[in-house]
């Protein structure tokens, strides 16, 4: 398969998707979306996304970014509803005409986050197009392997509480990433973290002394915070603060 891919984040602009305390489920999809993106890019992928912020995305026009991709997937990015509080859990919708092997990849790598209850994998088909997909976006985008993921319910208080946490999202959209690039025998590996600076705490130090007047020009210091410091220097900002406290 080819290193391209398509996401599209449901809902958008003047249609929020599902709503629950306050919360739109077109702003999680996006949030995710673009995570996902950025990492995709990183890992390689070109990256065709049916909304890049919060716009209308009419399903028509969604499924022809799709089609047109050139991309081989397309993760249809969703949070689910209820009209109770009970319903939880995650779900992945695949087309009746795909085996279940790429949705299979993806529902197990988001279980293994234990983040959220997994639910289950299924297909609908259309009663008004006998043969054909129930859903649009996946109706639409053959032969695209289109998958919906509803991430969890938006009308639950442990789902919500999750899909509204960042770094949850990260973890769920990165269990999703994994998946394809198993799937896709692409090479994935984890997202670089950003090593803690060990001057931090020297140079919050020269930022006070700057911010009280004590010392001018902190990032002349900052770029020497690990040379020795003559006993002059020393013996000078001693003197200062001591005239300070006076």
């Amino acid at each position: 398969m080819n290193k391209i891919i398509c996401i599209d984040p449901g809902h958008g602009g003047s249609d929020p998707g599902a709503l629950a305390g306050g919360i739109q489920e077109k702003d999680i999809t996006l949030s995710i979306s673009q995570y996902q993106s950025q990492r995709f890019s990183d890992l390689g992928w070109k990256v065709v996304m049916t909304r890049e912020k919060d716009e209308d995305s009419p399903l028509a026009d969604a499924a022809q970014k799709v089609t047109t991709s050139g991309a081989s997937i397309c993760l249809s990015n969703h949070i689910n509803a209820f009209e109770t509080k009970d319903a939880n859990g995650f779900e992945v919708i695949r087309s009746i005409k795909s085996d279940n092997k790429f949705s299979n990849f993806v529902f197990n790598n988001v279980l293994l986050t234990g983040l959220v209850k997994g639910r289950n994998v299924y297909t609908r088909e259309s009663k008004e197009y006998p043969g054909k997909d129930y859903y649009f976006i996946i109706r639409e985008t053959s032969p695209v392997q289109t998958i919906i993921i509803e991430y969890g319910f938006i009308t639950n208080d442990h789902d919500r509480g999750v899909l509204t946490n960042k770094n949850n999202q990260i973890t769920l959209s990165e269990a999703v990433i994994r998946a394809v690039c198993n799937y896709t025998g692409q090479q994935y590996t984890s997202p670089q973290v950003q090593p803690q600076d060990p001057d931090a705490w020297k140079k919050a130090e020269i930022d006070e002394l700057a911010a009280a007047g004590i010392v001018n020009d902190p990032n002349y210091w900052k770029e020497r915070i690990n040379d020795n410091m003559p006993v002059w220097a020393a013996m000078s900002l001693i003197n200062r603060v001591r005239k300070e406290k006076k």
